[in-house]
């Protein structure tokens, strides 16, 4: 890919087409730092996925993209996956031939069942290859349960359409024993001897070094090189990475 012959006058369309596939267009440095992330990555990534783009996308052909990404929207009945969170409130857009009726319907995981109630939507149609097609939108109300659900589309003429809806919690409860401040020590296991260790640290060296610390208020003992890793390409000759999961690697 030349980077040099992308426009950057064109990097609002090319981040907008970006957060349409899901892909950030910005990250925090370990200064605290708000960077954007390059345009030869987004150009990449988006490539990656599947998206029609080529190395040095001008305005046009991003525009062309954008629009299509919406196209594809509107031809579709029920979104591939709807995640909201518990206890917050959520609508299902919908779309279908212009003027046709719709219904929507989910199945919890529990086996029950509830019809969406449909509410008020003012997009207009939009065409889609040569075609109107129209917008509805459904209720996604605070008491639905969490877990996995399915979502049922039933149209006036007959078609119909499932996805899924998932209800996450709105926030992940921090065990009290986490909770505070924590502290402890991080030591390389193989640098710390006994006296009568065989020339390095070893799993009974690193008991003793627990019970030690435990006894002071330590939270935590963070070892190297005892931590699993991946026995994957690429494979390289080094001390600090073990070449099974069978047997800890000293």
């Amino acid at each position: 890919m030349t980077q040099l012959s992308f426009d950057v006058a064109n990097m609002d369309r090319l981040q907008h087409l970006a957060q349409l596939n899901g892909v950030s267009t910005s990250f925090w440095d370990w200064h605290g730092n708000l960077l954007d992330v390059s345009a030869e990555t987004l150009i990449t990534t988006l490539q990656v996925l599947g998206v029609g783009i080529s190395d040095a996308p001008d305005a046009t052909e991003l525009d062309r993209c954008i629009a299509g990404f919406e196209d594809d929207k509107w031809l579709t009945v029920l979104p591939p996956t709807t995640v909201l969170r518990g206890g917050n409130y959520g609508e299902l857009l919908v779309h279908v031939p212009d003027g046709e009726s719709v219904s929507v319907s989910v199945a919890f995981e529990d086996g029950s069942a509830r019809e969406l109630r449909q509410v008020d939507n003012w997009d207009p149609p939009r065409e889609v290859n040569g075609a109107m097609r129209g917008r509805a939108a459904f209720a996604l109300e605070t008491d639905f349960p969490l877990g996995y659900h399915k979502l049922y589309a039933h149209l006036g003429s007959g078609e119909e359409a499932e996805s899924h809806l998932i209800v996450v919690p709105s926030a992940l409860n921090l065990d009290e024993k986490l909770a505070g401040k924590k502290w402890g020590i991080s030591s390389q296991l193989y640098s710390v001897r006994a006296n009568d260790s065989w020339g390095m640290g070893d799993a009974r060296v690193l008991a003793a070094m627990n019970r030690t610390f435990a006894q002071i208020g330590a939270d935590f003992h963070l070892i190297n090189p005892l931590h699993a890793s991946a026995p994957v390409v690429p494979i390289e000759a080094s001390p600090y990475l073990p070449v099974t999961r069978q047997f800890i690697s000293p």
